[in-house]
């Protein structure tokens, strides 16, 4: 979160999110764990996720976590 909605290219929903990581520590310690990760030195990229608009974000978050695990059943269930 700490690279989103920095360029004036932005849309609303980036910006949101910026000012949640820029003033969010007393709900989240946001800066705190990435502080904690750099001491890793984890190699930070960018990613993207392309939808339809007006997907429905249960279904887009079930989708993208079935994509990462394999396939929807692996979601739930370590075997699949």
């Amino acid at each position: 979160m700490s690279g989103v909605g920095r360029t004036r290219f932005s849309h609303t929903g980036e910006r949101l999110t910026r000012l949640a990581f820029d003033f969010g520590d007393r709900v989240y310690n946001y800066k705190g764990v990435r502080s904690f990760k750099e001491k890793f030195r984890p190699e930070w990229r960018s990613c993207y996720l392309a939808y339809p608009a007006f997907t429905p974000l249960p279904a887009l978050l079930i989708d993208t976590a079935a994509l990462i695990a394999g396939c929807y059943r692996r979601i739930f269930f370590k075997s699949g």
